[in-house]
C-alpha cells in the first residue's frame, strides 16, 4: 500500500476521489487500515447504502462525464457492472481480483482490465 500511496501522490495535478457504497462510518473503518490512503483523496463520496448504488450523483457532484473517471473496484458485479451501467468506458475500469472475495464468479466484461492489486493498477496507470 505504500508504494501505491506514493504513485497516487504524484497524481498532484490530477484530482483523486474515493467512491463508496456504504456508511461513512464504516468508510472511515475500512481507511483505517490504511491511513495513508486517507492523504491521497482530495474527497470521498458516500452513496449511502439504502439508494441504489449508482455512479450518476458522482457525475452530478464533480461536474464530470463518464468518459473522464476512472473506476477502480474488486467487484465486478458492484463495481465495473455500475460503472459500465453508467456509461464508464471499458477501457477506464480497473477490477481488481482477488479469488478470496465473495462475488467474483462474475465474467470480466470485454475491455476491462484486471489487476491483482492496487498497486499493480497504479503501475499500470504510470506506465
Amino acid at each position: 500500500v505504500n508504494q501505491a500511496t506514493a504513485l497516487l501522490s504524484q497524481l498532484k495535478t490530477v484530482k483523486t476521489y474515493a467512491w463508496t457504497h456504504a456508511t461513512p462510518h464504516w468508510t472511515d473503518h475500512k481507511f483505517s487500515a490504511y491511513p495513508q490512503l486517507q492523504t491521497v483523496f482530495s474527497h470521498i463520496i458516500h452513496t449511502p447504502v439504502y439508494q441504489p448504488k449508482t455512479l450518476y450523483p458522482v457525475f452530478d457532484q464533480l461536474n464530470l462525464n463518464p468518459q473522464h473517471i476512472l473506476v477502480i473496484g474488486d467487484s465486478i458485479g458492484s463495481d465495473v457492472n455500475t460503472a459500465l451501467a453508467a456509461g464508464v468506458p471499458a477501457s477506464n475500469i480497473i477490477h481488481i481480483f482477488s479469488p478470496s472475495r465473495v462475488g467474483n464468479t462474475h465474467h470480466l466484461p470485454s475491455g476491462v482490465t484486471q489487476s491483482h492489486s492496487l498497486l499493480d493498477a497504479l503501475t499500470s496507470l504510470a506506465v
